[in-house]
C-alpha cells in the first residue's frame, strides 16, 4: 500500500513536470488587458534573408518594445508573441518603441531547416518607431521592412525601410477583429477604423536606416 501511494506520488509529479513548461509558456494576451488600465499598440514588422539566388520572407514569431518614460513600472522590455503577423503589446500609459524582433529563417546552407533569429531594431534612427500612448488608446506603429543580409563568420548586417500605410493600418485592424482577436479593445478598434476616411489612403515615403543603427 505504501508503495502505491508513492508512485501515485511520483506519476503526480512528473505530470506536473510535464506540463509545467507549457503552462509557462502561455503568456497572457495583450487583448485580455483592460483599456481602462493599458494602452494597445501593434507593431508591424516583415523580415527577408537575402541569398545568393533569392530573397526568402521570415515570419517574425515574437518581440518586444523598449520603455522611454521612466515613470512606467519597466526594467522588463513589454514582451508579445506574434498574432496575425504582428506584434500586439498592451502597455501602461507612457512611450515606447519597438526593441527587437524575433525571425524564423532559414539557415545558411540547404536543407538544413530554420533557426530563431533575435533581430535588434534602431536605436537612434527612424524616430517615427516612437509613440507617446494614453490609457484606452490603440496605435498602429507602421510597417518597418528588415533586410537580413548574412555574412558568414561575422554578425548579420541589416536595412531597415519604416513607412505608413494607412491602408495597411485598416487591413491589420481589421485581420485583428476578423479573427476575433480583440476582447475587450474591439470598440476602440471600431472607433479607429471609423475614424479613418476610405478615400484618405496615404503611404508616407519611405526612411532609411542602415545596420549601425541599432547600436
Amino acid at each position: 500500500m505504501h508503495r502505491s501511494r508513492t508512485s501515485s506520488a511520483t506519476r503526480a509529479v512528473l505530470v506536473g513536470l510535464l506540463l509545467a513548461p507549457s503552462l509557462a509558456g502561455a503568456a497572457p494576451s495583450a487583448f485580455d488587458a483592460s483599456p481602462a488600465e493599458r494602452a494597445l499598440i501593434v507593431v508591424d514588422v516583415r523580415l527577408w534573408q537575402k541569398s545568393l539566388l533569392a530573397s526568402n520572407d521570415s515570419p517574425v514569431v515574437a518581440g518586444a518594445l523598449r520603455v522611454w518614460t521612466s515613470s512606467a513600472a519597466a526594467a522588463q522590455e513589454p514582451f508579445a508573441q506574434a498574432v496575425n503577423g504582428v506584434l500586439p503589446f498592451a502597455v501602461e500609459p507612457g512611450r515606447y518603441r519597438p526593441g527587437y524582433v524575433r525571425a524564423r529563417v532559414r539557415r545558411l546552407q540547404a536543407g538544413t531547416g530554420s533557426v530563431d533569429l533575435r533581430v535588434p531594431l534602431p536605436t537612434d534612427s527612424l524616430p517615427d518607431l516612437d509613440r507617446a500612448v494614453a490609457t484606452g488608446a490603440v496605435t498602429y506603429v507602421g510597417r518597418l521592412e528588415v533586410q537580413i543580409v548574412p555574412r558568414p563568420f561575422h554578425d548579420n548586417d541589416y536595412r531597415f525601410v519604416f513607412r505608413y500605410d494607412r491602408g495597411r493600418e485598416r487591413q491589420v485592424w481589421e485581420q485583428i477583429l476578423e479573427h476575433g482577436k480583440a476582447g475587450a479593445w474591439e470598440p476602440a478598434i471600431r472607433a479607429r477604423l471609423a475614424a479613418m476616411s476610405p478615400g484618405g489612403d496615404t503611404t508616407s515615403a519611405p526612411h532609411w536606416s542602415g545596420a549601425d543603427s541599432t547600436r
